[in-house]
């Protein structure tokens, strides 16, 4: 069998098998308290929500409208997990085809497996920005029309996904100056502000919203060491726990030797440092660095395909992939012993809970205290909106 069909086959694989993994936990797996947030986002459809762009909430709504289950909410994440694996192939082929590599260095990184189902704005933006640097790869090697298109969409479909798709933007722009000085380029930043105009708009009708949460009252915390501690500590883990310091090394020592490569060198870096700065002025959650992450994963893939991967490797990284193997049967299959730790509990038990509560109050409105994901939870499993949430 030649051998490019060989890879492909393989590749072919592991995208069913992958994709089967995450229906699986995309239908067993109880609702984060997020998901059933954005599912709220999907019931009021608009251009744009008080802390987030709508792409999620489009998101749940189409896969709601066809299957109304945990799975239908997390359909079109599980579908685009899937793409985005294809696409990641095809970008990072041209530099080497070690197929057993890939599939090793994706299924070790933890964060991967989070979006493979979890449903929330990371998981448009997951899909978005592997699309765009697909996309970018080929702007590079060709300067045609169809590429700005392309890319125009594609950034406001970045942008409509998540705000932190700015950071990607601007250390792309960062690594390759040249960029301003083509016609196309501004063709492509008067395209994308049209197709994101709406949002905009939204914006100044309702008074900035989500600039005043994100830039002002979420810097309000006071400086904790642990807020730069965990965040060190969760990106190690994320990159996987035995092998992500592995992947830093190597991404960290390779040389870019092309302008693509560059500008995912630059967005690793510089995505990772400018979280890192912001743990000084407030807690940074772990998974706001996917954007680094998945060029983390395409830079160490091209660095240890290049110089040889080490024997050791390979069966750490899979001790690393059956870890996380463990954690996701975890959240299907309760084991009584680990019940007790929070984390786990927290996907256990909230459909019940729901149900009790409902069984009481009937068709009428129930009010949570200090909350927004609780009553979101309630709305879920009740299929209702009666669910609110009072600050006190």
């Amino acid at each position: 069998m030649a051998e490019g069909k060989k890879t492909t086959q393989v590749l072919f694989i592991f995208l069913a098998v992958w994709t089967f993994i995450n229906l699986i936990q995309a239908t067993f797996v109880e609702l984060h308290a997020d998901e059933a947030y954005y599912w709220v986002y999907s019931r009021f459809l608009d251009w744009g929500y008080f802390d987030h762009p709508p792409m999620v909430a489009l998101f749940i709504k189409l896969g709601d409208a066809l299957i109304q289950s945990p799975l239908g909410l997390r359909l079109f994440t599980v579908l685009s997990s899937t793409a985005s694996i294809y696409l990641l192939w095809q970008i990072l082929k041209k530099y080497a085809n070690n197929i057993r590599l890939f599939i090793l260095l994706f299924s070790a990184i933890v964060l991967f497996h989070v979006y493979g189902f979890i449903t929330t704005p990371d998981a448009p933006l997951s899909f978005f920005i592997v699309l765009f640097f697909y996309v970018y790869q080929r702007y590079q090697a060709e300067d045609k029309l169809k590429w700005a298109l392309m890319l125009s969409v594609v950034i406001a479909c970045l942008l409509y996904s998540k705000y932190h798709a700015i950071l990607v933007l601007f250390f792309t722009i960062l690594s390759n100056f040249k960029l301003l000085q083509g016609r196309s380029f501004w063709f492509i930043v008067a395209g994308s502000a049209l197709v994101y105009l709406p949002h905009i708009w939204w914006q100044i009708q309702n008074g900035l919203p989500s600039f005043y949460y994100h830039v002002i009252d979420r810097s309000a915390d006071n400086y904790k060491i642990s807020f730069t501690g965990d965040y060190l500590i969760a990106q190690l883990a994320l990159a996987g726990p035995l092998v992500g310091w592995f992947l830093y090394r190597s991404a960290a020592l390779y040389r870019a030797d092309d302008r693509f490569l560059r500008a995912l060198k630059f967005n690793c870096i510089g995505i990772f440092i400018f979280f890192l700065l912001s743990t000084f002025k407030g807690r940074v959650e772990a998974h706001w660095t996917l954007p680094a992450m998945l060029c983390l994963f395409m830079l160490a893939y091209v660095a240890i395909a290049r110089k040889g991967m080490p024997t050791w490797f390979s069966k750490l990284a899979i001790v690393n992939i059956v870890l996380v193997l463990f954690v996701r049967l975890v959240l299907i299959f309760p084991v009584p012993a680990l019940m007790k730790v929070k984390i786990v509990a927290y996907y256990f038990g909230t459909e019940e809970w729901a149900k009790q509560v409902q069984a009481k109050a009937g068709n009428h409105p129930v009010i949570f205290n200090d909350s927004f994901q609780v009553p979101s939870r309630y709305n879920y499993y009740t299929r209702s909106t009666l669910g609110f949430g009072y600050d006190s």
